[in-house]
């Protein structure tokens, strides 16, 4: 399972999507997690509706976060830390594939304005960086959307905000998806964080 984690000196680099250096990529993946609040609010809001017809469609029902008995800046407090969990979550996922798939020992960090999960110097096939790259999205949206459905509708906010947020933040994610899906199936990469390098 483990693959070599040095590049060879033949390799030849590719390509590169490279958020660090590249400002109007990085601007690029912050327009669209500021769409994907917009679009995965209403349709996280849609499903939640369907599974509790009985709700009322306005925003208290999704955004009210203010707990009975409870000082403002505490509940202000508690869903800042549910969001800072939940965006943990999404890089610890981003690294345990990595794991998983290459047997690399990933870190994770924050660089300016980007939080990553990395695994640099290992070699990843294009195919599994493209399910790294959806797997925190996917499975966030959908134990959010279990929840949802399960549990009652006064928690409802605790859970479709930290939603709505892995979901939006995952602009980066989607960027890398499409720039992975014009390479060749054979191409490895290496993944820094926040620059993504095809050899």
């Amino acid at each position: 399972m483990t693959q070599s984690n040095r590049f060879p000196e033949d390799f030849e680099k590719l390509a590169s999507l490279d958020f660090a250096n590249d400002k109007s990529k990085l601007i690029g993946s912050y327009i669209i997690r500021l769409i994907g609040v917009i679009v995965f609010a209403v349709i996280f809001a849609l499903i939640a509706k369907w599974f509790h017809p009985d709700i009322i469609f306005q925003k208290e029902v999704f955004l009210n976060i203010m707990l009975e008995n409870t000082p403002r800046w505490f509940s202000i407090f508690l869903i800042m830390f549910d969001v800072l969990l939940v965006l943990y979550l999404h890089e610890l996922i981003h690294a345990s594939v990595f794991y998983f798939s290459v047997g690399a020992k990933p870190k994770i960090g924050i660089r300016g304005p980007i939080i990553y999960a990395a695994a640099p110097d290992f070699q990843n096939k294009r195919n599994m960086m493209i399910v790294n790259a959806l797997a925190p999205f996917t499975i966030i949206s959908i134990l959010g959307l279990i929840l949802m459905a399960v549990l009652p509708t006064s928690v409802l906010p605790w859970i479709f905000i930290p939603a709505v947020v892995n979901a939006a933040s995952s602009g980066g994610d989607f960027m890398a998806v499409a720039w992975l899906l014009k390479l060749d199936k054979d191409v490895v990469l290496e993944d820094d964080g926040d620059v993504l390098t095809a050899y």
